[in-house]
């Protein structure tokens, strides 16, 4: 049977025991180390934001996109050209558009334009 035989450290001196438990290197070493904890949850907090931004984009290029009323990108700017150029708007400021109602899904609008010589007409 093996015995472990251990050291026990007295003081005789309160001030020097006070020195070795608040010595100024140990002081230097917390204050970095709190310094480096607080950059630590800063930069957590950073990422959080971040990602949480990131989130609320998603969810609303999400909810974009499931609009019946959100024109495919070009649709709309064709529609216009081809619009303008059969003669049934004088510009194409002029057009303007109503949300109709939806059907399966798939959103109608009313079309308005000044054209053809007549004031506002639905086309």
């Amino acid at each position: 049977m093996r015995y472990v035989y251990g050291y026990l450290f007295f003081f005789y001196n309160t001030s020097s025991f006070h020195s070795f438990l608040y010595c100024p290197e140990n002081e230097s070493i917390k204050t970095a180390e709190i310094a480096k904890a607080k950059k630590e949850a800063d930069l957590k907090a950073a990422a959080a934001a971040k990602a949480k931004k990131e989130a609320e984009r998603k969810t609303a290029a999400a909810a974009k996109a499931n609009d019946p009323m959100t024109w495919t990108p070009g649709v709309k700017e064709k529609f216009e050209k081809e619009f303008y150029e059969a003669g049934y708007a004088d510009t194409k400021d002029s057009i303007t558009y109503k949300n109709a109602y939806v059907n399966d899904g798939q959103g109608f609008y009313e079309v308005w334009a000044q054209g053809m010589g007549n004031s506002d007409m639905l086309l």
